[in-house]
């Protein structure tokens, strides 16, 4: 069948329903709540749409007695163990979850024992285990509108939930949590144009400045009332540093940072250096960061890599400080020659 085009600015939620009288009435009553409602009479058109247009659907809603196939009779059952195994197997094969929801008019026994517990990873503040098409109409179509507007931070909180834990407890702060969000959001939903997204490269350095920071109130990092994240890396990775005059300023540095931390880390601080900034004239050390994302079309993926590289470095600095909690002991490991004030 063919399928309706999408209703700009309307949620997409695609809806499994055999009643005519109830198609015909239901989606014009949702566009009031922002959810353009796509029927499909079975499961079998219903699943050729989900898997041919994954990206467009943000809710699913199923009547508990429908059709497996065009030709079947309604039986919850066997309707309900079919389509939500599918959809669980589809949403994992494209790594997104849909949240489903069941609004029928049949409250048996039958109907209960058939609708899986897993829906309370989603909503399981609804008390009732399905929406009565009589009543709790309203109450479903705001339920989905609210979930969705939620779903990517929500999502992507659970995803990335030993960096966001690592965040909390090294009590880093406020703007590397809403950093990494931003930043990781768009590797699962897309929600800005390749080139919004690219000017977030800001976010690279506010996590790597902000965690440096946290470092040195540990311990593992001399103070700096202006973060050096050259210097700062080089410390963390055995190097000595020295002034534009050759002094020496830190020295005598252990290497604690692992290499491909040292290398992804160097990277990410003077790329983004060279996209915040055209006018650098470090000529060995600018990344011209601007012309190569115009060689490669402006994509995301560079930005999109840096984001699963600073989850690493959150996750690398969380543990080593669980192993080494001793701020006294971690300044052993560098020695300052001059003060960086």
């Amino acid at each position: 069948m063919q399928t309706p085009n999408a209703i700009p600015g309307l949620i997409q939620v695609l809806w499994i329903e055999d009643d005519p009288v109830v198609t015909n009435s239901y989606p014009a009553e949702a566009e009031q709540y922002d959810l353009q409602l796509v029927h499909f009479p079975c499961w079998d058109d219903a699943k050729v749409a989900l898997e041919s247009d994954f990206n467009r659907w943000e809710a699913i809603i199923l009547d508990a007695k429908c059709k497996v196939h065009a030709g079947s009779t309604d039986n919850a059952p066997q309707f309900l163990g079919n389509v939500i195994l599918g959809i669980t197997s589809i949403c994992q094969k494209k790594q997104r979850p849909i949240p489903w929801y069941v609004l029928t008019g049949d409250g048996s026994k039958e109907v209960l024992d058939s609708i899986p517990e897993n829906r309370q990873e989603w909503d399981g503040d609804w008390k009732k285990v399905f929406y009565e098409k009589t009543v709790d109409r309203e109450f479903l179509y705001r339920r989905i509108r609210h979930r969705v507007k939620r779903a990517p931070s929500m999502f992507i909180h659970q995803h990335y939930s030993d960096v966001f834990n690592a965040i909390e407890s090294l009590g880093i702060g406020d703007d590397v949590y809403n950093a990494m969000e931003d930043l990781l959001t768009q590797i699962h939903f897309s929600t800005l144009t390749s080139k919004d997204y690219n000017d977030k490269f800001k976010n690279v350095r506010t996590v790597i400045e902000d965690v440096f920071r946290s470092m040195m109130n540990n311990g593992m990092l001399p103070e700096q009332i202006k973060v050096n994240t050259a210097w700062s890396c080089r410390i963390l990775s055995g190097k000595d540093c020295y002034d534009k005059k050759s002094e020496p300023v830190v020295t005598n540095c252990v290497n604690i940072l692992p290499t491909v931390l040292e290398k992804n880390l160097m990277e990410m601080i003077f790329t983004s250096a060279s996209y915040l900034h055209t006018d650098c004239k470090e000529d060995t050390d600018t990344r011209h960061t601007r012309p190569y994302l115009e060689a490669v079309g402006n994509t995301p993926y560079l930005l999109e890599g840096y984001a699963l590289h600073l989850c690493d470095f959150i996750l690398w600095y969380k543990k080593f400080l669980d192993d080494n909690p001793n701020q006294d002991i971690n300044r052993t490991r560098w020695k300052q020659w001059q003060d960086l004030h």
